[in-house]
């Protein structure tokens, strides 16, 4: 009756492994779309404008990249110990640069297109251009890094709860 057994006080642990799952599955899909959208803004923004903007925004990812992310989420984390929803943004804010980067390149390569170039003579706005001929182009790839995200935010989540930084008993 209980496929996990149970604990010393009675508690079934697979309904407390089921429950724990579905906080996890749910941080883990909310930081791959919080993630995966800024990389995609972030990525685009500086692929398509370069000059100053794209320094700017580059310095700012790979700063981003050379922070001990698992450090700072763990210091941080004690603040918003009872708050998931401020642990996801927390997660989301250190996942995202590589996409970023991966994204700025391909921008790089869509930006000068002939569909982007009529678009852009025909006089239509640079963030039209983005989320109407850039972002729909570079949608298998901002997919195939949300499911990604997903596993990479679960993990990251479960080690730092393991620690004790994370989500807490009894989620």
């Amino acid at each position: 009756s209980h496929w996990f057994g149970t604990d010393q006080t009675g508690l079934d642990l697979y309904s407390a492994t089921m429950h724990g799952a579905q906080k996890s599955i749910l941080i883990g899909l909310l930081v791959a779309v919080f993630a995966t959208g800024v990389a995609a803004l972030v990525g685009s923004a500086a692929g398509y404008f370069g000059g100053w903007v794209d320094r700017v925004l580059m310095w700012i990812v790979d700063l981003l990249l050379v922070v001990p992310a698992f450090l700072i989420i763990a210091i941080l984390s004690n603040q918003f110990a009872g708050n998931w929803l401020l642990f996801v943004l927390l997660l989301g804010a250190f996942i995202w640069q590589i996409t970023a980067r991966i994204v700025r390149g391909q921008t790089l390569a869509l930006k000068n297109r002939e569909y982007v170039l009529a678009a852009k003579y025909m006089g239509v706005s640079n963030w039209k251009i983005i989320f109407s001929h850039i972002l729909p182009n570079l949608s298998s790839l901002l997919i195939i890094d949300a499911t990604i995200n997903v596993s990479t935010a679960i993990v990251t989540e479960a080690s730092l709860s393991f620690f004790g930084f994370g989500v807490q008993p009894p989620d």
